[in-house]
């Protein structure tokens, strides 16, 4: 059989944390061993230091992370890779290395470790797979026999409780599907992400206890999600989806007009649009709060946003569940009451009104709303 060369590590990164210390390069795991053995030997007893760390090696395989020293370190501790072995060891088996069978299976059958399983990054185990067998100065035989143990367990586990060969690889399939949808900006995909995971909590506490008919039950509430979440892929704009929609509290008003006045150019939902969406949220939300205050700013754009605000945080007992509405109404209010003009009030708007991100002839249609229809305007 031919032997595979293992490539060479090219630099251990080192850097304090706290606080904050210069970068130290070395090109041995020895030398990296021998800062920090100097470091621990200053360490008074019961404190300890904390390192970032950036590991490369030939190729590009790389590890990074973080550990820490304290005063009790051993003068021939193999310090740094002892860190690569362990981290590895959790990339792997997200457990430690070594283990007896009776904890793997404990553990194995826990919800969290399958929570974890089920969540981690495909890529983070690639990784590790591909330095603990590729690369010098890891202890391949230790971290393959405990991964070739964990696979066994698991297989084992599978055999008797067969819901969870519904969950995975399906479920895992699902999950990296939504982390790499398209349009859509990290907030939505955070968001769903989220969803995902507690649905799928509730699967594989069914799966675990072998509660099959309640497992059914949680895994097609699995399915009906990732189902419409890829169906409103059709909407390349990410407010007009189901999940948009509430991550943007838009009413089915809001949602209809950005779609007929988008028709015709579809256009994703950027990135930067998403996070000055919650920007103009929290605008919003600070001048309400801060219109408590006795010394409070009364530019323009802080009445337009306690105008704003005064009918947002008021929409309920208003009636009102439509951020159009709402800017509606705003407008009616600071033309009525506050003297501000129309070409002041369109640049108000566009500036600091949240539907006007990514909608520029959002001004427009509010005044001509305000204007066709008289929308009463007391706030």
């Amino acid at each position: 059989m031919e032997t595979i060369e293992k490539k060479n590590l090219a630099y251990v990164h080192l850097r304090r944390m706290e606080p904050p210390g210069r970068l130290h390069t070395y090109r041995s795991f020895a030398e990296a061993d021998e800062h920090l053995r100097r470091k621990s030997q200053t360490l008074p007893p019961n404190s300890f230091l904390i390192y970032s760390y950036e590991i490369a090696w030939e190729g590009d395989c790389s590890l990074n992370g973080e550990l820490s020293i304290d005063s009790s370190i051993q003068q021939d501790a193999c310090i740094v890779q002892e860190f690569v072995n362990l981290t590895l060891a959790s990339n792997l088996l997200l457990y430690k290395l070594s283990p007896s069978k009776d904890d793997l299976r404990k553990t194995v059958l826990h919800l969290q470790w399958q929570m974890e399983r089920l969540m981690q990054d495909p890529k983070v185990k690639e990784d590790a797979l591909a330095i603990a067998t590729s690369c010098k100065g890891v202890d391949e035989e230790a971290i393959l026999s405990s991964y070739d143990m964990l696979r066994e367990m698991v297989g084992n586990v599978d055999m008797f409780l067969p819901s969870l060969k519904t969950v995975f690889p399906n479920a895992q399939q699902k999950l990296e599907n939504i982390r790499h949808l398209k349009n859509r900006s990290q907030r939505y995909i955070g968001e769903a992400v989220s969803i995902f995971h507690d649905l799928a909590s509730d699967a594989l506490y069914a799966a675990l206890n072998n509660e099959q008919k309640l497992f059914q039950k949680k895994w097609n509430k699995i399915v009906k999600f990732c189902v419409e979440i890829f169906r409103d892929q059709k909407y390349a704009d990410e407010r007009l989806t189901t999940l948009g929609r509430k991550l943007y509290h838009l009413g089915s008003m809001d949602a209809s007009l950005i779609d007929e006045k988008l028709n015709g150019e579809i256009r994703p939902f950027p990135e930067e649009a998403s996070q000055e969406f919650i920007h103009r949220d929290m605008q919003v939300k600070k001048a309400f709060y801060n219109s408590m205050m006795e010394d409070r700013k009364t530019d323009e754009m802080q009445i337009y946003l306690l105008v704003y605000a005064d009918s947002y945080f008021r929409k309920e007992a208003r009636q009102i569940s439509s951020r159009y509405l709402l800017s509606v109404c705003t407008a009616g209010e600071l033309l009525r009451n506050h003297a501000v003009s129309r070409d002041c009030l369109k640049s108000l708007i566009l500036s600091y009104d949240p539907m006007a991100v990514h909608f520029p002839s959002y001004p427009e249609i509010v005044l001509d709303r305000l204007e066709k229809d008289s929308v009463s305007m007391t706030v």
